[in-house]
């Protein structure tokens, strides 16, 4: 079901049952080596703590992928020129997340829903 979309974000609702299902993805993406363990560690591991017991009234899971464009850098050096396009994650992601859990919360919160924001996978 898509609940909101904008320019900036596209969010969606899931039912917390999907919780497991994504567990079971990223487990197996993980046997298989899909990730370096630099990688894992970083944006994987606490992801595998979360679950429904830590949140028992939750009843969905609001995904929300925020658009941000990807950035090219163009260098010159000794007559030489070149481009590097920088993906939106590595550019601005803490201020683009905390941005849009603000925005969010404050939307919610008049309809008293609470959002917490969840050490989950950025991308896979």
């Amino acid at each position: 079901m898509r609940f909101f979309e904008n320019d900036t974000f596209q969010a969606q609702l899931v039912d917390v049952r999907h919780l497991a299902d994504l567990k079971n993805v990223l487990a197996s993406l993980t046997q298989q080596q899909a990730f370096d363990a630099e990688f894992y560690r970083t944006h994987l591991q606490d992801f595998e703590t979360i679950s429904k017991d830590a949140m028992p009234a939750a009843k969905s899971l609001m995904v929300v992928a925020c658009k941000d464009p990807a950035v090219r850098f163009t260098f010159t050096h000794a007559g030489r020129t070149i481009s590097l396009l920088v993906p939106p994650t590595y550019l601005f992601a803490q201020r683009k997340v905390q941005e849009t859990v603000q925005f969010f919360d404050r939307l919610l919160e008049a309809q008293g829903y609470h959002i917490a924001q969840a050490l989950v996978p950025k991308k896979l």
